[in-house]
């Protein structure tokens, strides 16, 4: 997955980029973001960066890319299962092209039916004919409904966040939300990587910029926000799967 390669090729990079035999990565559970993957590129050399499969333990595989597709971009298994793209809120579908979640209903599992399945992804429709020629749908994972955080009267977005500090901020890293109540008002802090090029300030700068409702939150005094960088093993990780924990919500453990 994602989480271990990115700590093992910044832990060994001297060593691994003295070998120069890394030419591949076929990862899968998450995906590399747009940085990260020029990051692999530059630094130590790496040709292709691809997802080996989308799936789930319930479903099976559910996409696949494509020489094409890259980042968060698959095919379905159309042959396998039906796919809906929903409203984050209500039951129905979204316009093309929009944000929801995304649901699944397989037509191959023996044993149980699994109809209208909410995986806890969501995702968008990716329109048009693939260059790769195949006909099956297309889309792109756009993170976890948990992604999705209602702070401050507000509803913020991680993947809304990431993306300003990589494109604005120049940031190549993972990035986590910590969630806190605090006496007076709520506390969001970005968590990044610490790095030689890497600087809180000025990725507080940009979100502030960037994000019109966190901004407004913050100005409003219904939110504080703390851009802080850590060394990438001191961030959250799930006990059971090792992935990167986007968003650590620790409001609901804390007495308000």
């Amino acid at each position: 997955m994602p989480s271990y390669l990115w700590q093992l090729l910044h832990a060994q990079e001297e060593t691994l980029r003295a070998y120069g035999g890394l030419r591949k990565i076929f990862y899968g559970g998450e995906h590399f973001t747009r940085e990260q993957r020029r990051a692999l590129e530059e630094r130590f050399g790496i040709e292709v960066v691809h997802s080996i499969t989308y799936g789930s333990t319930d479903l099976g595989p559910l996409g696949y890319q494509c020489t094409e597709s890259s980042g968060g971009v698959h095919h379905l298994h159309a042959d396998l299962h039906t796919m809906e793209i929903v409203d984050l809120a209500e039951d129905r579908p979204v316009a093309p092209g929009e944000t929801g979640r995304l649901v699944f209903t397989t037509h191959a599992r023996r044993g149980q039916q699994l109809g209208r399945y909410l995986i806890g992804d969501l995702g968008r429709e990716v329109p048009g004919r693939c260059a790769c020629g195949r006909h099956a749908p297309r889309f792109e994972l756009m993170g976890r409904t948990g992604d999705v955080m209602r702070v401050a009267t507000y509803f913020l977005n991680h993947r809304r966040i990431l993306s300003l500090a990589e494109e604005q901020g120049g940031y190549r890293g993972e990035l986590q939300i910590r969630l806190e109540a605090a006496d007076a008002r709520e506390r969001l802090t970005v968590r990044v990587e610490r790095g030689g090029t890497t600087d809180p300030e000025r990725l507080r700068e940009v979100f502030l910029t960037g994000y019109p409702e966190l901004r407004a939150a913050v100005t409003e005094r219904l939110l504080d926000l703390v851009v802080e960088a850590v060394d990438g093993a001191a961030l959250d990780r799930s006990p059971t799967s090792g992935k990167l924990l986007a968003v650590v919500d620790t409001r609901r453990q804390e007495p308000r």
